[in-house]
């Protein structure tokens, strides 16, 4: 029994290409096979990187989940975690609510779950209904110090549960540029730095530009293309003059978004339609309808946070409104001006 080795189940929605999950791929590479018995649970689909679990051998379960509620999906996860009995439960994405509750029920004792984001755009009832899972996890592991203090605040947790680990780099996926290269790229007229991805606070962008301004060459430019809340911060920098306007163009940081939803206030009713159909959808409820005078008490509201605040926005007001949408819907259930 001494040799046993401890079975882990980690619990992610798919492995779609994305950061979290190249972090779960790259944590089973590096796991030692001789003391772990690791096996992944996509509770969603496979995914584009599922080719890469099969070339390393590794245990694996795929379910179908169709809908945002489905308790024959959630049923077939409790039955997968209850038959197998891992001492391990390791949750990460949506797997911290739906994979922390069926391994609870299977009476797993040792439940791991990981934040990666600061998650300033969920809705009111994810973020209830993981304040409540959270309680039954036994760590959770956080990315960054920012992810690590937001989830502190945003879930109620004790400091003492929360702990950070940072993700390690795989440097033999960065492959050196031979010498013969590095000499002809020192003679272009001008380096371009490229970064894409969502502005928020845990994928430190305002180090990345506070590092591009320590170089202090005209050569460089930084372009950073993606849309979030960062994007207000950094323009409140400048403003502010944490960082010198003229040095800001000077390293020609291009933030590169869509206009915000306050921009184009005339498409907010058919996105409103749209995600009325596509929740009460994921919901498996017939959807609901918005009356005229609701689409104008949404229109008198700032979006900060974009098209996901709107959708949420949408959401809270399909599980609190009535059947159809009214206007004192929105103003009982919104930040709505009036």
């Amino acid at each position: 029994m001494k040799n046993r080795k401890i079975k882990i189940d980690y619990i992610i929605p798919t492995l779609d290409k994305g950061g979290a999950e190249r972090f779960f791929i790259d944590l089973l590479k590096h796991l030692d096979l001789n003391k772990f018995a690791p096996r992944l649970v996509l509770y969603k689909k496979g995914g584009d990187w599922l080719e890469e679990i099969k070339y390393l051998s590794i245990d694996f379960v795929v379910l179908e989940k169709k809908n945002k509620i489905a308790l024959k999906n959630f049923y077939s996860l409790y039955k997968t975690i209850k038959k197998r009995k891992p001492d391990i439960v390791h949750t990460q994405l949506g797997g911290d609510i739906y994979g922390v509750l069926a391994a609870r029920l299977s009476g797993i004792k040792k439940i791991i779950t990981t934040e990666v984001n600061t998650n300033q755009d969920e809705s009111f009832l994810y973020n209830l209904i993981k304040r409540i899972s959270l309680k039954f996890v036994t760590m959770v592991v956080a990315v960054s110090l920012a992810v690590a203090s937001d989830a502190r605040k945003r879930y109620k947790l004790r400091s003492e549960k929360v702990i950070v680990l940072y993700n390690g780099i795989d440097l033999n996926r960065f492959i050196p540029a031979p010498e013969k290269n590095l000499l002809e790229f020192s003679k272009r007229r001008s380096f371009v730095f490229g970064s894409v991805g969502r502005l928020s606070e845990q994928k430190g962008y305002i180090y990345l530009i506070q590092a591009m301004a320590k170089i202090r060459n005209n050569r460089i430019k930084l372009k950073i293309a993606g849309d979030g809340y960062l994007r207000e911060k950094l323009e409140e920098e400048i403003k502010k003059n944490n960082f010198r306007e003229d040095l800001y163009h000077r390293l020609s940081v291009i933030l590169i978004s869509v206009p915000s939803l306050n921009e184009r206030i005339d498409d907010l009713p058919l996105l409103a339609n749209h995600f009325i159909e596509l929740i009460c959808g994921e919901m498996g409820m017939p959807a609901k309808s918005i009356d005229n005078q609701a689409l104008e008490e949404l229109k008198k509201i700032n979006y900060t946070g974009n098209i996901r605040e709107f959708r949420n926005i949408i959401e809270r007001l399909i599980i609190l409104g009535q059947d159809k949408i009214s206007v004192q819907d929105v103003k009982s259930y919104t930040k709505s001006s009036s």
